[in-house]
C-alpha cells in the first residue's frame, strides 16, 4: 500500500535532498507542496525523487501561502489520487525521516486515526530547543490539555501522519493557512473523538529550523482554543429525524 508523503517546502533547495536521501525503503509517493519559493526547491525535488525513483507530484504556489495553506493542498491532491495513508515530513530536516515506519505503523493496523512523533520536554534542552520555546511550548501544551480534556503532547509537533478517514472527517480548508494550522487539525480531531497515538522521537534545532514569531504563535494558539471552547471544531450536528406519529 503506497503512502503519500507530503512535504511542504519554501526555499528548501539546501536541505530537501538530504531529507529525501534518508527515506528509509517503503512504497513512497511524494507529493512536494513549493510554496513560493525563491530558490530551486522545484529542482532539486525533481532530482531527488529521480535519483529515489520515487513517484512524485510537485505542486507549486506562485506566492507563499503559508505552512497550512500548503498541507491543504497536498491534502486536497492526495486524496484526489486515493491516498489511503498521508504523512507529514518538514523539509528542513528537523524531524527524522527515519522514523516514519514507526509513525506509520499505528495506523497501518488501526490503533489510530492520526499518529504524532513529538519531542519530549524533559529532552528539549539536549536537543537545542530554544529557552523561550520550551517554556512556551509547556504553556501551552497544559492550556491545549485543559482546554480539551486530553493529555497530548505533540499539538506543536510537524511530525504527523493521518488516515483517509481523519482527512475525510475534518474539515482542513476551513482552518488557517498558518503554523496553527498542526493545533486545528489536533483539535478538530479530538471533537469527532478519533484515536490519536503518540510516541517520541528526536527533534533536531538549529539556526533557521524555525520561522514563526512566538509571541504571534501563541496568541494565535490561545485564538484557537477560544474558538474551541466555543464549538468552533465541532462536527455537524445530525439532523433530527422525526418519528412519524400513530394515529
Amino acid at each position: 500500500m503506497s503512502v503519500y508523503l507530503l512535504v511542504p517546502a519554501r526555499d528548501a533547495a539546501a536541505t530537501l535532498p538530504g531529507v529525501l536521501a534518508r527515506l528509509p525503503p517503503g512504497d513512497w509517493r511524494l507529493v512536494v507542496v513549493d510554496d513560493g519559493s525563491r530558490d530551486t526547491t522545484a529542482l532539486e525535488a525533481r532530482r531527488a525523487a529521480e535519483k529515489r525513483s520515487l513517484p512524485l507530484t510537485l505542486l507549486t504556489h506562485p506566492r507563499p501561502r503559508g505552512y497550512g495553506a500548503a498541507q491543504k493542498s497536498g491534502f486536497r491532491r492526495a486524496l484526489q489520487e486515493g491516498a489511503f495513508l498521508v504523512a507529514l515530513l518538514h523539509s528542513d530536516g528537523q524531524y527524522p525521516p527515519e522514523r516514519l515506519p514507526d509513525l506509520l505503523a499505528p495506523l497501518h493496523d488501526g490503533r489510530a486515526q492520526v499518529a504524532i512523533g513529538y519531542l519530549p520536554l524533559s529532552e528539549a534542552r539536549a536537543h537545542g530547543m530554544p529557552l523561550h520555546k520550551r517554556w512556551g511550548s509547556r504553556l501551552l501544551t497544559a492550556l491545549q490539555n485543559r482546554a480539551t480534556g486530553a493529555r497530548l503532547h505533540g499539538y506543536h509537533s510537524g511530525f504527523r501522519a493521518y488516515t483517509r478517514r481523519a482527512l475525510e472527517s475534518i474539515p482542513y480548508e476551513e482552518f488557517s493557512d498558518y503554523y496553527e494550522f498542526d493545533t486545528e487539525m489536533l483539535l478538530a480531531a479530538i471533537r469527532r473523538g478519533l484515536p490519536i497515538h503518540e510516541f517520541p522521537v528526536q527533534v533536531a534545532y538549529f539556526p533557521g529550523s524555525s520561522h514563526l514569531n512566538p509571541i504571534r504563535y501563541g496568541l494565535r494558539i490561545l485564538r484557537c482554543l477560544h474558538r474551541y471552547r466555543q464549538g468552533a471544531y465541532n462536527p455537524p450536528a445530525q439532523p433530527s429525524v422525526d418519528t412519524p406519529k400513530k394515529h
